[in-house]
């Protein structure tokens, strides 16, 4: 789409050593293993950005907290992890807003960086992520870290290839969600740092001030001003309730995500395509939102937006 951009590689203007560390799905039970080593001398003051799913944060508010407090970037990454392609723009405007909702009732931030799951855009989301103002980050290269069988010595001689490819100024793809991919993100950090890259947090490889993470936007504007209807918590009557997928890992390494599948937030409306949009989930089921939450509420956010 004409003037956006998908952030894929650091800014031009910068160094060529300078490299983009992101982390996705999380927060989950292994995110707290990645503060603690992010946090201590070994990581030579390193921050990173981590894209979040909103209906994770409900079990996980505490290690969300922490991580922002810590210092990190914290971006988002949809409501339940859905593609987004395949949604109507009701159901991405859903999935985007509840997400970053999540985000607000425990950091009372709201992030201006979003990732869509899977990297799985077109114009009509880019018009729509666009119209929220926020920054689309993708990635140049996937450490295969949620790829199903992956091991430690499998991610690490991934992360070597791209420096033997002397690729530079990229961002990369890792996660939090997965046991194997916390216990290799210390070895990951020093490889890069071994092989000359100065890893840093997305918008600083994108040249962006710290005062840019959390900017206003039309998004913050809006959930900020009390006239979402979202209600503080959401309210009980539009609280998410349990899927029922069983934790597995994605075969596909070009996936944020694990494989199981369960519903959307919006899975009792139909997608673009007149099917249900399936969701991706990993070591706990993905929540949804009953169809009120996602069709009544998401009409009002798009007449705010006159997105459409």
């Amino acid at each position: 789409m004409s003037g956006y951009k998908d952030w894929k590689y650091c800014d031009e203007s910068l160094p060529d050593i300078f490299w983009g560390l992101s982390y996705d799905d999380g927060p989950g039970q292994y995110t707290p293993g990645i503060l603690d080593w992010l946090s201590s001398s070994l990581s030579l003051g390193t921050y990173t950005t981590f894209f979040v799913i909103g209906s994770r944060i409900q079990d996980n508010p505490d290690i969300l907290r922490r991580a922002y407090d810590d210092g990190h970037q914290i971006a988002i990454h949809t409501w339940s992890h859905p593609h987004l392609t395949t949604l109507t723009n009701e159901q991405i405007v859903a999935e985007i807003v509840y997400g970053a909702k999540a985000i607000y009732q425990v950091t009372g931030v709201v992030p201006k960086y979003f990732r869509p799951p899977y990297g799985d855009v077109d114009d009509r989301v880019r018009a729509i992520v666009k119209a929220l103002g926020l920054n689309m980050v993708i990635w140049a290269v996937d450490s295969t870290d949620s790829a199903a069988g992956a091991t430690a010595a499998s991610i690490e001689a991934v992360v070597q290839s791209w420096m033997k490819q002397d690729i530079r100024r990229a961002i990369s793809l890792q996660h939090d969600l997965f046991q194997v991919a916390a216990q290799v993100a210390p070895q990951t950090l020093k490889t890069l740092i071994d092989n000359g890259r100065a890893a840093k947090p997305i918008y600083e490889c994108l040249n962006k001030p710290k005062s840019d993470i959390y900017a206003i936007s039309p998004l913050q504007a809006f959930l900020t001003s009390g006239q979402d209807g979202l209600g503080g918590n959401p309210a009980s009557s539009d609280r998410p309730t349990s899927g029922s997928a069983t934790p597995t890992s994605s075969s596909s390494s070009s996936s944020s995500s694990s494989s199981s599948t369960t519903s959307s937030p919006t899975s009792n409306l139909t997608s673009s395509s007149g099917t249900s949009a399936a969701v991706s989930t990993s070591t706990k089921p993905i929540t949804t939102l009953p169809t009120s939450a996602a069709g009544r509420k998401t009409t009002s956010i798009l007449a705010a937006f006159a997105l459409f």
